[in-house]
């Protein structure tokens, strides 16, 4: 994800030590890659954001991906090993905050 965070809702702030490893290697680490770019499953978001995803399954393409709306295809299940993040609502299998 790419993170342009002004209101400090993702957390922690900085990339972490897998962040930098695994940014490092291929389809990451190009030069042009940019310093907001964050490992969804590193990160916690506490608020408002708005989530950049690229082209390619690894975002690797320069291109913006098509916008699509989050579903939870295996409901509850999506959550069983997130001890973290608040529940959400399932409203028709979509990810739904509360």
């Amino acid at each position: 994800i790419l993170a342009n965070d002004d209101n400090n809702s993702i957390r922690p702030p900085e990339r972490n030590r897998k962040e930098r490893l695994r940014l490092n290697f291929p389809p990451h680490g190009s030069s042009d890659q940019s310093p907001n770019l964050r490992l969804a499953c590193q990160v916690q978001v506490y608020g408002d954001v708005q989530v950049t995803k690229k082209a390619g399954f690894w975002g690797q393409y320069k291109d913006l991906a098509e916008s699509n709306d989050a579903k939870l295809y295996f409901g509850d299940l999506e959550y069983v090993l997130d001890d973290k993040s608040p529940r959400c609502e399932n409203n028709n299998n979509k990810a739904v905050r509360n």
